[in-house]
């Protein structure tokens, strides 16, 4: 598509696959909990689905401060650069 050509739709792109992820972990929540988990209200899932909503919580945790930096080190450069991209387009 027109719009992945530019450095910013990607850095967006890429960013919202890591949050939409997170989103859905989040939305889960205690379900994926082993069933009699104590304090646990809604436990409902077994080790399997703890271990990978964990797992998944963990990677997209840390990659979308990365993506959020990397917009914010993104858009220092196009300020600087009057947004040619020509211009800034190397530190990709």
């Amino acid at each position: 598509p027109e719009k992945l050509k530019r450095m910013y739709h990607r850095i967006i792109l890429a960013m919202n696959i890591c949050v939409l992820p997170y989103a859905v972990v989040d939305f889960v929540g205690t379900w994926a909990m082993p069933i009699g988990t104590p304090y646990r209200i809604g436990a409902a899932g077994n080790q399997g689905t703890c271990i990978a909503q964990g797992f998944v919580s963990i990677i997209v945790t840390i990659a979308v401060p990365y993506y959020y930096s990397s917009l914010s080190v993104f858009s220092c450069f196009a300020v600087r650069n009057s947004f040619k991209e020509e211009n800034y387009r190397h530190i990709e």
